[in-house]
């Protein structure tokens, strides 16, 4: 599913675009359903490759990585995008059910700029979102 550019009079508003990469449909539709209704462009994947591919073909602004994707789990699909697009080009945020310093340690070593927790917290996420976003704002036209 995705969300269309909204018009507001004659002027087009360009909505960010978030890509969700998630496998539980209950949750990819709440997120989905609810960074719509807060302003954003929404891309969805279910499994890691698809990930893959729509973050590198699709080039959305930021992408919600579950760390447990069937085939290609979240690590090795950020490792992978990351192959292809830097950090300060797409914020990467993983969202997982696993809570330990361990799994942030590598999600942050994999290139992920931030990691929330399951069960979601959604104006935590909205907050996390939106700072990750207004940052790549500001360097944009900054030599890396």
């Amino acid at each position: 599913m995705e969300y269309q550019d909204d018009r507001v009079g004659s002027e087009e508003v360009q909505l960010k675009t978030i890509l969700i990469a998630e496998d539980s449909d209950d949750l990819r539709s709440m997120l989905t359903q609810f960074l719509g209704a807060n302003g954003y462009r929404i891309l969805e994947a279910v499994t890691g490759r698809e990930a893959i591919d729509v973050a590198i073909n699709r080039r959305p602004q930021l992408v919600l990585m579950d760390l447990g994707l069937p085939g290609t789990d979240g690590l090795s699909a950020v490792a992978e995008i990351r192959e292809h697009i830097p950090v300060s080009e797409m914020p990467i945020l993983m969202v997982s059910a696993y809570d330990g310093l361990e799994y942030r340690t590598e999600a942050v070593s994999a290139g992920c700029s931030g990691y929330i927790n399951k069960p979601v917290d959604p104006a935590a996420l909205l907050g996390t979102i939106n700072l990750l976003l207004r940052h790549e704002e500001g360097n944009e036209g900054v030599a890396a």
